[in-house]
């Protein structure tokens, strides 16, 4: 039933807003499998260049617990018909709690963090190895993320972490976050101070959290798994500096989901730290990617065609 409960919630973020795709266009899509649980799809159409195109990268969002790269395919569409090397990619996720019955501890599609994060920094090691044979200029490569694909895509834009060659960055051009988390240890400290059981049902879903590093609701409420470390280790809000990519935050108010102050808190210390590198738009809706949004995000990509 969880699994159910947070495939729904999430999928509002991607189902929300839909933009519209030229039909008048050739789409050719490309499929690759680089390793357990991670799978691309790359998508072109007839004005994407056949040589230093610009890339961007599309992220699911799914609590963690769901990674469908179909909840983006309309977007890798649409800016494929922009011109763009647009790329769905998928992430190892975590199994549901209580485990089901049948639960196959083997299988390699489910681990814990920092598993989705390796697995998003592979994709972006790949597609900048293989540029020549995408057409990619490796300097243009963007990435966007939905929800927990937003935590993820807040980590491109903030750590230089090289491929096993040394040769390739996992750090993008420009980095769209709808909706994402940035402070996973405020979460953890906000759950543990207002809610001390229960984690499943809370409405902020502090829950998804917990289940991320592989705990338990009494591992939780006992502080030691995940603990706070855990948890600031793993946030994108930590990593802000002076160097941070462009960002775009695009969020919405009413969120009880991801509450909006984790957006604006990151904007304030991008522009801190980084004046003008930090775009943010709030619109008035809860947990979902609302039509205003789409405009800002084709603005922000535009240069990278220019």
């Amino acid at each position: 039933m969880l699994r159910i409960a947070i495939q729904f919630v999430f999928g509002l973020i991607v189902l929300a807003a839909t933009p519209s795709f030229s039909q008048g266009q050739e789409l050719s899509t490309e499929k690759v499998h680089l390793s357990d649980g991670v799978d691309l799809a790359i998508f072109r159409s007839e004005k994407t260049p056949k040589s230093n195109a610009a890339a961007v990268v599309l992220i699911p969002g799914g609590g963690w617990l769901t990674c469908d790269p179909n909840s983006v395919k309309v977007y890798c569409e649409h800016l494929a018909g922009m011109g763009f090397v647009a790329i769905s990619t998928t992430y190892r996720v975590v199994p549901t709690y209580p485990k089901p019955a049948n639960f196959d501890a083997s299988d390699k599609r489910y681990a814990t963090w920092p598993a989705q994060l390796d697995d998003v920094r592979s994709s972006i090691w790949w597609i900048r190895s293989n540029a020549e044979r995408l057409g990619v200029e490796p300097s243009k490569v963007a990435s966007i993320g939905f929800s927990a694909g937003g935590l993820l895509s807040a980590h491109l834009a903030c750590a230089d972490v090289k491929d096993p060659s040394g040769q390739w960055s996992c750090k993008v051009e420009r980095s769209i976050v709808v909706g994402g988390p940035w402070d996973l240890k405020d979460v953890l400290e906000a759950h543990r101070t207002q809610r001390k059981s229960d984690a499943y049902n809370d409405p902020n879903s502090l829950g998804i959290t917990m289940t991320l590093f592989g705990g338990i609701p009494e591992t939780l409420v006992a502080g030691t798994c995940p603990s706070l470390e855990q948890a600031w280790q793993a946030s994108p809000q930590r990593l802000i500096d002076k160097d941070v990519s462009p960002v775009l935050i695009l969020h919405g108010t009413k969120d009880q989901l991801v509450p909006v102050f984790q957006a604006t808190r990151a904007h304030q210390k991008i522009e801190s730290l980084a004046k003008g590198r930090c775009i943010l738009k709030l619109v008035e809706v809860g947990h979902e990617v609302s039509p205003e949004f789409y405009a800002p995000m084709i603005e922000f990509l535009g240069p990278l065609i220019k």
